[in-house]
């Protein structure tokens, strides 16, 4: 597996674009750290641990939320409720708490107000 994950590692970062697969580089480079044994902080790549002065990486999640969850938590930081969420991009409420319960559960959180948080310290909201 580790042979595999370099060869797809090294792939990734000769052609970031015309790489074939959707694997995030620092999802890779997690898993190679992982790998060797190094221990990796939570929510961070080992390439952010390394240099302790560098921004995290913007999607350092292991599962990196989609357009569309981002979207949500960039309202759910404006302050909008879920109703007003769900009329803003004319989806139903319950597809808009599915999404709040799937960006909780990627962020590792359990409130608004910690998504929030979370989401800032990740450098997935600007300031």
């Amino acid at each position: 597996m580790a042979v595999l994950l370099a060869k797809l590692h090294e792939r990734s970062r000769k052609r970031p674009r015309a790489a074939s697969t959707n694997v995030p580089l620092a999802y890779i480079e997690r898993l190679l750290a992982l790998l060797r044994g190094e221990r990796v902080q939570e929510g961070t790549s080992p390439a952010a641990t390394s240099s302790p002065s560098a921004p995290a990486p913007a999607q350092s999640l292991l599962d990196p939320l989609t357009e569309r969850e981002l979207e949500v938590l960039r309202l759910i930081a404006a302050g909008l409720s879920n109703r007003e969420i769900a009329a803003r991009l004319v989806l139903a409420l319950s597809t808009v708490k599915s999404y709040v319960n799937t960006i909780y559960s990627k962020l590792q959180v359990e409130s608004r107000t910690q998504a929030v948080a979370r989401a800032r310290a990740l450098h997935l909201l600007s300031e």
